[in-house]
């Protein structure tokens, strides 16, 4: 699959095959810097429109979080706030 990433002057155009990119980030090679939001909204996402088992987020989640070029300003609380979670029924994350 490929993606068109333009730049905010809209300048530059570079079109760059995904499955490269998502492969580069988790070697670590290419960086990412994803807000804690974002975890926040997609765990609230499952959550509440999907209706996805608390378990299963953690069981998604998880891998995300062990993205070598995904930078998120800490990692380890979230993993340890996905174990409470999905031990803990009727528990929301936010």
């Amino acid at each position: 699959m490929e993606c068109e990433i333009i730049s905010e002057d809209k300048a530059c155009k570079v079109v760059i095959d995904t499955s490269i990119l998502i492969a580069s980030l988790w070697k670590g090679k290419e960086r990412v810097i994803i807000s804690p939001l974002v975890i926040f909204e997609t765990i609230f996402t499952l959550e509440s429109f999907y209706k996805v088992p608390q378990k299963e987020i953690k069981e998604l989640m998880l891998p995300i979080l062990k993205i070598k070029g995904l930078r998120l300003s800490n990692k380890e609380p979230f993993k340890e706030a996905l174990d409470i979670y999905a031990a803990k029924k009727n528990l929301s994350f936010t």
